[in-house]
Order: structure tokens, then sequence, then C-alpha cells
């Protein structure tokens, strides 16, 4: 399976060549540069449809996944998730996202939680006090390593592209709390 290329972070050199487009459309008034403002914004937000930040819970897909964890009656969909992602030959974003929310959550149940952690994430949290076992913390720290491989993740391409060093660093720091013993 090949990435997904539609996320597509707009370049300094893209906005300006559709600011130069604009300038050969719209006449020159204040009604251009409102215009341009406008479609330019657009535009931007777009590029970033999902994910406002390199933290676990910064993106849509994490959060949604939180949401959906907070309706079960046990652990069993972190490892679920977990498992799913890594079975994947290549871990399309959404499912990366998922696997990181949930890796969160076994570093949370391990008793390091991210300072970030999702209130109604840290309530449920707190009615399954289930430890982690051995195999399970292995399962989440060869997840998050497969995250982080830009051959086999989409979510690390796409952070390629954006600011690689925060995300990376974001996905160290959980790693830690998952290597990190009581």
């Amino acid at each position: 399976m090949q990435p997904n290329n539609s996320f597509q972070p707009m370049s300094g050199s893209s906005l300006r060549s559709l600011s130069a487009a604009a300038e050969l459309i719209l006449p020159r008034s204040p009604v251009r540069y409102v215009t341009t403002l406008i479609l330019l914004l657009a535009l931007a937000s777009a590029t970033l449809a999902g994910a406002w930040g390199a933290g676990s819970f910064e993106n849509d897909d994490a959060l949604d996944w939180v949401s959906e964890l907070i309706d079960e009656a046990d652990t069993g969909l972190v490892y679920i998730t977990l498992e799913e992602a890594r079975s994947q030959p290549y871990l399309e974003a959404p499912t990366a996202s998922s696997a990181v929310a949930a890796a969160e959550a076994v570093a949370a149940m391990l008793g390091h939680p991210s300072p970030a952690l999702p209130p109604d994430l840290e309530t449920w949290l707190q009615r399954h006090k289930q430890r982690p076992t051995a195999t399970q913390l292995a399962l989440a720290r060869d997840v998050m390593k497969r995250v982080l491989d830009v051959k086999v993740s989409e979510l690390a391409q796409l952070w390629a592209k954006e600011d690689a060093a925060k995300w990376r660093d974001a996905i160290g720091k959980l790693l830690d709390r998952l290597d990190t013993k009581e």
C-alpha cells in the first residue's frame, strides 16, 4: 500500500505562486487583498487538516480514538489498536495516530501519563487501573518504533515534510515513558 499523498503542506513558494496568480486574476483593490488572504488561509488550513500540533493528542484521529475508548468497559481496545498497527505492512496516518493514543494509554496505565492527557481519557483510566503486562509494554514500544519509521509509516512521512524534530521528540518522550520502571 502506498502513502496517501493528499496531505501536502504548502511551501512558501506555493503560497507566493498563489499570491502571484491572484494578482493576475483580481484587480488591484482592497477586495483583492482580502480575497487573497481568505484564499491563502483556507488553503493553508486545508494542508493541516486534522492536526494542529506534534503532540499525541493534537490530531482528530487520536481524539476520535479516545472517544471510542471511553465507551469501552475494559482495556481491550487499547491492545487491539496496537495489534492492528503491528500487523499492518504499511501504517496509514489514521492507524498510526490511533496507535500513538493507545500507547499513551499504556504509558498512563504504567503510571507515566502524558501531561497532555485528555480529561476524558484520564477519567476513563482512573476506572480501569489494569497495569500492562511485559508483553503489552513490548507491543506498545514496538509499534511506536514502527510509527517513527518513514519506510512503513505515513505519519512519519507526513511529519518529515513538516516539523519532524518536534514530532519525533514527542514520540521519543512517549517511548521513554513506556520504558520507565516504577
